[in-house]
């Protein structure tokens, strides 16, 4: 579960450049979903 692996992540700056990677990556999924069904 992604809450649990966020959890164990003790260093706060550690976890929060990983929930950025991990939004942005789903941000240029969408995108790249949305513009194959343009």
């Amino acid at each position: 579960c992604a809450v649990e692996v966020f959890g164990l992540l003790e260093d706060e700056e550690n976890s929060r450049i990983v929930r950025v990677k991990v939004i942005a990556g789903i941000g240029l999924a969408k995108k790249d979903i949305l513009g194959a069904r343009v």
